[in-house]
């Protein structure tokens, strides 16, 4: 019966509304749209599928920017000992969203890890944080704004980028700080 208002964006996107709980694989970031902080969901699937011929394996990336995810995949391999060049991957943005931002690197990483190692990732946990070529954790800018959006659609712990500085104090969610891809994936895989 006509068109609705979507009251929170945050929470269509960021999976939250489904059971999230039951999916293995996805992770949630916080985007900047303009001024706006919006929670999208990132799923991944490793596979042993292979395109056509011997030794072709697909890469899908709907939503990420390829020549950001093959960085992230080299330094998932360099820095985390975690290789998927010899599987088939398929990424995707829910709700046809295109990341545009570096903020979002840590989970889209984080998807993947978690679909190779077939590992649940900590439930209700976001992920936000440019990853760097050494595997280092890099803050993004409005941190906190984002931390908050979090908190307000339901996640109870959000990892970020260590800092000798401090972090943001958003009551009603956990700071699980890390200076690395690999501790990361140390801190939020089950």
């Amino acid at each position: 019966a006509g068109l609705h208002p979507v009251l929170n964006p945050s929470e269509l996107f960021s999976g939250l509304s489904s059971d999230q709980e039951s999916s293995i694989y996805p992770a949630v970031t916080a985007t900047m749209e303009g001024t706006r902080p919006l929670l999208v969901e990132i799923q991944a699937l490793c596979s042993e599928i292979q395109g056509e011929g011997d030794g072709k394996y697909i890469r899908s990336a709907n939503g990420v920017n390829y020549s950001r995810l093959y960085m992230l995949l080299a330094v998932l391999s360099k820095h985390a000992g975690i290789y998927v060049g010899n599987k088939s991957l398929f990424i995707n943005v829910t709700g046809g969203l295109r990341l545009q931002e570096p903020a979002t690197d840590l989970a889209v990483l984080m998807a993947i890890a978690a679909s190779h190692l077939d590992r649940r990732i900590i439930p209700r946990r976001a992920f936000i944080g440019e990853v760097g070529l050494g595997g280092e954790l890099r803050t993004v800018g409005q941190l906190e704004r984002r931390i908050s959006e979090a908190q307000k659609v339901g996640f109870r712990s959000v990892c970020i980028p260590y800092t000798s500085n401090g972090y943001p104090q958003v009551e009603g969610i956990d700071i699980v700080p890390a200076k690395n891809v690999r501790e990361a994936i140390e801190k939020s895989l089950q």
